[in-house]
């Protein structure tokens, strides 16, 4: 895990772990503010995550 005071670093090893279609993962990379790049990703994980079910 890259250090949080790179977050450049951070949000590209943060999409590499995305369960994302590869087209959908791509469209990510593709964004050039880092920023931007990170919040779409915690979007998709925080979506995931409520559409998770216990066992």
């Amino acid at each position: 895990m890259p250090s949080l005071q790179d977050p450049e670093h951070f949000c590209f090893w943060l999409a590499s772990l995305s369960n994302r279609r590869p087209h959908e993962r791509l469209d990510l990379l593709r964004l050039r503010d880092t920023r931007e790049r990170i919040q779409c990703e915690l979007r998709y994980l925080i979506a995931k995550e409520q559409g998770c079910q216990m066992q």
